[in-house]
């Protein structure tokens, strides 16, 4: 499971400034960000004895990667249901030109198909998480194929290479209906809405490796002041159905 350490923690700081040109990490801040989880441990449904080197729960886990007992890298990741889904990746700038991060990708497809293998049928996607395609260090989530993106207003997946021509082209695609891609941003009029009639819907507070929710109906007058609009963009956005079936996190 995901845990902190010492040398994971300065690990995680090399790359920070390295790459992001970041000085002011803390130990706090990093279990906050890459230890501490929302998964609850789930035992995982093997058919019988769990494999050698499988999880025997869900959750999310530090995956480490060493070369002659040195860490030289670390990949955060949740194993799901129906997936291992890529959340975070870290390496020592010395080992840059080694591109670690690919082999962190092909690691985890792997342990995809050792899932598979295992009889767990519905665990066989590796989720790379959001795709931008005008960000160059993202682009290199098309480098693996076959690779599909979700489609924000069916949800349902479409094969990059039936994606990317649109992406060129348009600041927002539209891959199940072409005609509605667009590169203006187009602001949609939200409507009003009080407090009180958020029924149903939840904000999730954390604290360390738990979390507790209360509805927002009912949370304090000076949080929803704060917070309302967004909310509502994001209610609206969502839908009433779905916005019942997720936990609002506030910063």
């Amino acid at each position: 499971m995901a845990s902190y350490t010492v040398e994971k923690f300065e690990l995680f700081k090399d790359y920070q400034f390295h790459v992001h040109k970041e000085t002011d990490k803390t130990a706090y801040g990093f279990k906050r960000f890459l230890c501490d989880t929302c998964l609850v441990p789930t035992p995982i449904p093997y058919a019988g004895k769990p494999p050698n080197g499988l999880p025997t729960v869900y959750g999310t886990y530090h995956q480490l990667y060493r070369i002659d007992g040195e860490l030289a890298a670390m990949s955060v990741i949740d194993i799901l249901p129906n997936c291992v889904s890529g959340v975070y990746f870290v390496y020592a700038h010395k080992w840059e030109k080694c591109q670690l991060g690919k082999l962190s990708v092909l690691r985890e497809a792997a342990l995809a198909r050792e899932f598979y293998a295992a009889g767990l049928k519905e665990l066989k996607w590796v989720y790379l998480g959001f795709y931008i395609h005008s960000c160059q260090k993202m682009r290199y989530k098309g480098d693996y194929s076959p690779s599909y993106l979700l489609d924000t207003e069916t949800y349902n997946w479409y094969p990059l290479n039936e994606c990317t021509p649109i992406l060129d082209k348009y600041r927002y695609g539209c891959f199940s209906n072409p005609s509605h891609s667009a590169n203006e941003i187009i602001h949609h009029k939200v409507p009003e809405k009080k407090q009180k009639e958020m029924e149903g819907v939840m904000r999730a507070t954390i604290r360390g490796s738990e979390m507790a929710s209360t509805p927002v109906s009912k949370m304090p007058l000076s949080i929803w002041a704060s917070y309302k609009q967004s909310i509502l963009q994001t209610v609206d956005a969502l839908g009433p159905d779905v916005s019942r079936k997720v936990f609002f996190l506030l910063s």
